[in-house]
């Protein structure tokens, strides 16, 4: 459920259970995701919404709180109900640019919570590089694209969704073929932040050099005045991933990236170390004209893109130091 009401709804659902575990597990959302809605409603009302001990209950202001949530999920669904009527409401195209490959983390989830608020509003997506994506934003033929910058000439706004962050992936299979009995040590060594003469004993798997990630990764092995042994060029963090899996070589995956292809290694040895020092790197944005004339519901889509982003990102920090220690 998108806007306001998401926290109230999550509220809901932990009032009912009383058991914090059990009412994240059923939103799909890390405990932490749902302590922190119930912080935002705590502190925009300036009340306490449960007593923690000796056990989870209600406080007055909590059932009061419980009841009017209740009555406003009730309204927001039969509102939705009410534009999913065909009848009512003639169905929008809205199409969207897609400049990195960043953004498929968070796009099937901006969609199912764009579809609860416009249901009959259909967004169209086109894959295109940021000069293509930018120059159809000014023809018109797109209302906003997802992109890692700007261009020089770049038209319109942006709005930043979330900042870019490295990740140093290897798998235990190649640290055991290379470094034998010292790839524990490399574990511990690197634990809190990748050494760069650790990186440069490694066969590397790096995007080619038209990638956005390329000059920041040059930059950093240059500013080491180490050597690095690249034995593949791969356009596309997903191939770069699944090859790392296999034991082919080390990469450098961006936290989103890694995060979205987390289900797939949850069995395989793989571990991922932060990049301090990583220097030259993008945020995710949405570009958009807003020089008038924009409809509400693109408008809608920008805030719900960047609202999901901001929940998934939250979930996205709690996923990797696990990651990290498997």
């Amino acid at each position: 459920m998108y806007s306001s009401n998401r926290s109230l709804y999550c509220f809901m659902v932990a009032a009912e259970e009383l058991n914090f575990t059990r009412a994240a597990e059923k939103l799909f959302m890390t405990q932490q995701a749902l302590s922190s809605h119930i912080k935002k409603l705590e502190q925009q009302y300036d009340t306490v919404l449960f007593e923690r001990r000796p056990r989870l209950r209600l406080t007055a202001a909590g059932t009061h709180l419980l009841s009017y949530a209740k009555k406003t999920i009730q309204n927001e669904r039969s509102l939705m109900r009410y534009l999913q009527d065909d009848r009512r409401l003639e169905r929008v195209r809205l199409p969207v640019g897609i400049a990195s490959l960043r953004a498929k983390t968070f796009i099937p989830q901006i969609l199912i919570n764009f579809r609860e608020l416009y249901p009959n509003v259909v967004p169209s997506f086109l894959r295109a590089n940021n000069f293509n994506c930018d120059s159809m934003l000014r023809s018109g033929k797109i209302s906003l694209y997802f992109g890692m910058n700007a261009p020089l000439d770049f038209y319109g706004e942006r709005r930043e969704l979330i900042p870019d962050k490295l990740y140093f992936v290897v798998s235990r299979f190649l640290l055991e073929q290379v470094l034998a009995e010292g790839w524990r040590d490399f574990l511990e060594r690197n634990s809190v932040g990748l050494l760069p003469e650790d990186a440069s004993r490694l066969p590397l798997i790096l995007p080619g050099a038209d990638s956005e990630l390329r000059p920041a990764l040059d930059s950093y092995f240059d500013q080491s005045a180490l050597p690095y042994n690249i034995i593949t060029e791969v356009s596309g963090q997903d191939v770069m991933l699944e090859l790392c899996a296999k034991g082919y070589g080390a990469c450098f995956i961006s936290h989103s990236v890694f995060y979205g292809f987390r289900s797939m290694y949850r069995e395989e040895q793989i571990y991922a170390f932060p990049v301090p020092g990583l220097t030259g790197l993008h945020d995710l944005s949405i570009f958009f004209d807003n020089s008038g004339g924009t409809p509400q519901y693109v408008m809608d889509f920008i805030e719900c893109s960047r609202s999901t982003v901001e929940e998934m990102g939250r979930e996205i920090e709690s996923h990797l130091p696990k990651l990290q220690s498997m």
